[in-house]
């Protein structure tokens, strides 16, 4: 069901009472995100912070770690498209998490993430026997190379170019399932890395590995 409550485009989120009692994470968070792509470093984590304070309170759902990844570059097309509101980007944020991610971020004993895990291994197993050995053999779970893909799609480690590019993809294609696909379409670009590589640094890998170019998430995509 969905959990989106959209709001007036020219609605002013400050006339909420935006106290919030995990503000310090909520702030931390907003500290680290994007640093090198705001318009203005003060004005950029305070509307982040207040953005997503409100999306919590309103939808009555406790903050994570994640939503600043996904909020933020809806909040940047601000660079481009200046007369882009607030509430707008907010329910722009409220569409992306309710169609794409919003099992993970509302429910509290991550069912959902589990299943999500877990249809990883299979299809890992299905279309690739050998990549899939390799990380049982080498207790490579699925948590290692998936969590920040299924939470965030991958946001914080690539450029908005590709974020929006990878976007637009994921929202033509209008399939909760797609993600898992995608990242198995990930590993299998990269296998032969991982099959060379040592693999007790497997997990460094995994962290460092993105997608540059337009011409490589094509690839990955296809």
């Amino acid at each position: 069901s969905s959990h989106t409550k959209l709001l007036p485009t020219d609605y002013n989120i400050y006339d909420t009472n935006l106290t919030y009692p995990d503000i310090k994470t909520i702030e931390n968070d907003c500290k680290r995100t994007r640093t090198k792509e705001r318009f203005n470093q003060t004005s950029f984590e305070t509307t982040l912070r207040d953005a997503l304070i409100y999306y919590c309170i309103t939808n009555e759902v406790d903050y994570k770690q994640g939503m600043n990844e996904i909020m933020s570059p809806f909040l940047l097309l601000r660079v481009t498209l200046p007369e882009l509101t607030l509430a707008r980007i907010i329910n722009l944020f409220s569409c992306f998490l309710d169609n794409f991610l919003t099992n993970y971020y509302y429910e509290r004993e991550l069912f959902a993430f589990k299943s999500s895990v877990n249809l990883l291994t299979l299809l890992l197993k299905y279309h690739d026997p050998k990549l899939f050995s390799l990380f049982e053999e080498s207790n490579i779970s699925p948590e290692m190379y998936a969590t920040n893909w299924l939470l965030t799609t991958n946001a914080n480690k690539h450029s908005l170019y590709i974020v929006y590019k990878f976007w637009e993809m994921l929202i033509e294609e209008d399939d909760k399932l797609f993600i898992h696909f995608f990242v198995i379409a990930f590993l299998q670009i990269h296998r032969l890395e991982f099959i060379e590589h040592d693999v007790s640094t497997l997990p460094l890998l995994f962290s460092k590995i993105q997608i540059k170019t337009l011409s490589k998430l094509e690839a990955v995509f296809a």
